[in-house]
């Protein structure tokens, strides 16, 4: 009795040694698509214009990480070298023009770790849609890659520019897109989310502006602005300030900085710095007039004086109107241009069709001609934070 248990339970055992065997042989197998990486090259950043024969032109630049590595930055505040090297294919689709990079580099690249994409401005006044499509559907760029619009510019010259503080400069780019929310002049858009406001029923988005610029004799990129894109295209573009005033409205401003004239003649400021802002977008719907309340809380701190004036109750109340002042004409400048495009990219329609789901039905169809029409009333309360004494720790020379 004792020999058939010893007998069970060997048996029991080495049926559960050979399950354990074949369970891990299928876990622990290599990847089946795996490449080395001397078999092919990073791309680090893509840009894509329209080439002299009216082709797709694809600019890449190859990154080269053993070069990072010896590249440092020169004196202070000096561009650093451009690490990697530009390729560059022309083709009749994206696709196309990508394995023609073949011909150039003898490789077929890699696009898994792209940082962003940029599109030429004639490019993007004509389509965007053939572009994202592509890297949508291809498996290997990643759907947080950010897409921005060159200013008035090739893309081309874009991928030429030097980085400033980092070794390259999609690494750079990379940072200027997640600090985007600490200035409020630009915004910051992954290929995802382009891909859901194209996708939506206005078919409206934005995209940061882009522009290279020479610093010390050298090109580098300078991110400030906005692309408006309605109907997979570039429509218009919005200037710094009328960027903050779009993404005040768009409850997106987490952080920024308000200069607040005290005398433009004698160039005197005092500077705020937004610590929270909460937007609320209210529509009101008559016989298909639509007016829409956009009410704006912003919390401040006062974040330099440059003038000699004492911190006391009156001039935290001057500050809080005039700072008012500054976030509206923001926001109606923003909204006059973009209402003379009939891009909707705040969702306002949205806001109507919850709101009035049975009027919708009606005014749907011609949603873009109400949203130009529609009448803007805009208050902003700002509250500037009492800080106590540390302002007056510095005594002004009113001879000064």
């Amino acid at each position: 009795m004792r020999r058939d248990s010893v007998a069970y339970f060997h048996t029991i055992f080495k049926c559960s040694a050979w399950a354990m065997i074949i369970f891990l042989s299928i876990l622990l197998t290599g990847c089946w698509n795996n490449i080395d990486l001397n078999e092919t090259r990073l791309v680090s950043v893509v840009g894509v214009d329209i080439g002299p024969q009216g082709q797709y032109r694809l600019t890449a630049r190859i990154y080269n990480p053993s070069a990072a590595k010896k590249e440092s930055q020169g004196q202070s505040g000096q561009p650093s070298k451009v690490v990697g090297q530009i390729v560059q294919a022309d083709g009749n689709t994206i696709f196309d023009a990508i394995r023609n990079l073949i011909s150039y580099t003898g490789f077929k690249l890699n696009f898994q770790h792209i940082k962003y994409i940029v599109i030429g401005d004639e490019l993007a006044k004509k389509t965007l849609l053939p572009i994202l499509d592509f890297f949508l559907r291809d498996h290997e760029p990643r759907l947080r890659t950010w897409v921005l619009i060159s200013n008035q510019q090739n893309a081309e010259r874009i991928l030429k520019s030097y980085p400033i503080v980092h070794s390259n400069q999609a690494t750079e780019m990379d940072e200027k897109m997640k600090a985007s929310k600490s200035i409020g002049k630009y915004p910051a858009v992954p290929m995802i989310e382009l891909a859901r406001m194209l996708a939506h029923k206005n078919q409206t988005a934005e995209l940061p502006l882009v522009e290279s610029k020479t610093v010390q004799k050298v090109p580098v990129n300078y991110v400030l602005g906005t692309a408006l894109i309605n109907h997979g295209k570039m429509i218009a573009t919005l200037g710094p300030k009328q960027t903050r005033g779009m993404l005040f409205v768009k409850n997106q401003i987490t952080s920024s900085i308000l200069d607040v004239p005290m005398d433009i003649k004698k160039h005197e400021y005092i500077a705020l710095e937004v610590m929270d802002a909460k937007t609320q977008n209210i529509p009101e719907l008559k016989k298909n007039e639509l007016t829409m309340y956009i009410q704006v809380h912003v919390t401040a701190n006062i974040g330099s004086i440059e003038i000699p004036a004492e911190a006391n109750k009156d001039l935290y109340r001057t500050l809080e109107q005039k700072s008012s002042q500054i976030i509206q004409d923001e926001i109606q400048r923003a909204m006059v241009s973009i209402q003379k495009n009939k891009a909707d990219v705040f969702g306002f329609g949205d806001l109507v069709q919850r709101k009035y789901p049975h009027e919708w039905n009606t005014v749907k169809n011609s949603w873009p001609i109400m949203f130009a029409n529609s009448k803007i009333r805009v208050n902003v309360h700002v509250h500037i934070k009492h800080n106590g004494l540390q302002f007056n720790t510095l005594k002004w020379n009113k001879g000064d």
